[in-house]
Formats: C-alpha cells, structure tokens, sequence
C-alpha cells in the first residue's frame, strides 16, 4: 500500500457515495499514534472508481466497527475497543458523505463520520448525478 503517492487523486463533488474498502493496513500517524490507513473507491457514480485515501482514527475505527455490528472487547480497566483486523473491512462496501477540506492551500476529499453498511453499489437512476 503506497500512503504517499499522490498520483492518483481526483476532488469528487460533495455529496452522499457509496465506497469500497480496497485496501486497509495499521500504520501510524506523524503524531505516533496508531491509525487504521485505508483506500477506499467510490462506486457507482460518474466518480466511480476514484481513490481516496483516509488514516482512520481510533475513534473513527471505532465507528466503522459499529458498522460493522462488531461487539466490543472490555480490557481488565473496564474500557471497551474493537479489536478491528484490517483485512476484515477490505471490500466492504459503506454510505458515507464526501466533502472538502483544505490543507496547505490545497482541497481534498474528505470522509465523513457516518459510516453506513451499503448492501450493494448504486446503479442506473440510484446515482446521485
């Protein structure tokens, strides 16, 4: 998984798309901290296909799991996580909003917070455009 190529980046119009998981891998962010890198594609729009690339978060990873209806693992302090296995999303198709954000004079997509389980890829009158 490349995290730093940029080669392949197109800015979607905001709005509500249907993505896949292609890829996912722990990493670790420029803070230290430990993230959840994942390529996602949109589907089934005129964007179809096109890559966004998103480090998720301990708490966005934690949002995915609830997708996901995973059950929560409680550690010997009482607080509960998602033992999330990367591989385990890869695939996985999601709802989710796309909007803009601006970082060093630069748009990009990004990912909201509602990660919803998409069942299937939209198609014909379903597409948004």
């Amino acid at each position: 998984m490349r995290w730093d190529d940029t080669s392949e980046f197109t800015l979607v119009e905001p709005g509500n798309y249907v993505v896949r998981v292609d890829e996912a891998c722990v990493g670790q962010s420029s803070a230290g901290k430990v993230v959840l890198h994942c390529h996602f594609r949109v589907v089934g729009t005129p964007f179809d296909g096109t890559l966004i690339k998103k480090s998720l978060p301990n708490w966005l990873v934690c949002v995915l799991a609830k997708a996901l209806k995973m059950e929560p693992t409680v550690n010997a302090d009482g607080k509960c996580f998602y033992e999330l296995d990367a591989r385990d999303i890869v695939g996985q198709l999601f709802h989710v909003t796309i909007s803009h954000r601006e970082y060093q004079g630069k748009q990009y997509n990004e990912l909201g917070r509602d990660f919803v389980i998409a069942e299937t890829a939209p198609t014909g009158e379903d597409i948004p455009f």
